[in-house]
């Protein structure tokens, strides 16, 4: 059952029963409103008004709540996004029976409540190992693979030169700014760095990398330029 037949449901009972107070016998009987008619009003219909009010707070607890997992997921899902673009990853969605690929900013733009383009049925981001997987996923899915060609493999190369720096490297390289040596299996990893760590290990290889200081990842995606071109 969908979120909002649960919230139509409750909505519907909670009117319902605000209908049959409104309705009621009180009602009909020339408003006669004195101090006592109003009190016995309310003793006859206190369990019916409780009914009402705890009905009125879950539709509104339900709502915050769903809301909340929302702006999670899509929070969860932009991370995701992001960590694709940077590993150089190939990217698909489905929005309204359309077929969309390899577009950051398209798809950032359909999983970010705040932008008009946000896609309320999209609930997951998958890392396959290619566009066969890929097209294979539900619409509500997004995926994300290697590409068809030597960057991904090139990108990989460069993580691996960088995780072979020495001290000494790392004082005279990396401009100022200063990190400890890196060791892949701290990170749960091992080496050399592959694609396939990429999809099956990407949050460890994104913790891997957000350990980078950013001037070193321009010089790691430089690298790896230079290694896919001369593949």
């Amino acid at each position: 059952m969908t979120r909002e037949i649960i919230f139509g449901l409750i909505f519907l009972v909670a009117a319902g029963l605000l209908a049959r107070v409104v309705t009621g016998r009180f009602y009909i009987q020339n408003l006669n409103l004195t101090p006592k008619t109003i009190k016995q009003w309310f003793k006859k219909h206190t369990k019916t008004l409780q009914i009402i009010t705890i009905a009125l707070l879950l539709t509104a607890t339900a709502g915050i709540a769903a809301q909340t997992l929302q702006r999670r997921r899509g929070h969860t899902m932009l991370n995701q996004l992001r960590y694709a673009n940077e590993m150089w990853l190939d990217l698909r969605i489905v929005v309204d029976g359309e077929e969309i690929n390899d577009s950051f900013h398209t798809i950032r733009d359909h999983i970010n409540p705040d932008y008009s383009a946000f896609a309320p049925g999209i609930r997951r981001f998958r890392f396959v190992h290619s566009e066969a997987e890929a097209t294979a996923l539900s619409s509500r899915t997004i995926a994300a693979w290697p590409r068809n060609n030597h960057w991904p493999h090139s990108l990989a190369a460069g993580i691996n030169w960088a995780v072979n720096r020495d001290e000494a490297d790392l004082a005279h390289f990396i401009h100022g700014q200063i990190r400890d040596v890196i060791c892949l299996t701290d990170f749960g990893l091992t080496y050399p760095l592959t694609v396939e760590d990429k999809i099956d290990s990407w949050e460890a290889v994104s913790a891997l990398w957000q350990a980078f200081p950013q001037n070193e990842r321009s010089d790691i995606r430089r690298f790896a330029a230079a290694y896919a071109i001369n593949e």
